[in-house]
């Protein structure tokens, strides 16, 4: 399993990525995009790869 997914801010388009581990399961946990600082669910990042 992959340690990380990569997500894009739906205001800023930024590309990041965050620990798997926090998110495995917990889609609607918040992300801060570090670019432009919009609080966003994990699934609105479309997660790649998936948080399942």
């Amino acid at each position: 399993m992959e340690k990380v997914s990569y997500v894009k801010c739906p205001r800023c388009s930024g590309q990041y990525y965050i620990e798997r581990s926090d998110y495995v399961g917990k889609p609607e946990a918040p992300c801060q995009c570090p670019f432009c600082g919009h609080q966003f669910q994990a699934r609105e990042g479309d997660p790649r790869p998936a948080l399942v």
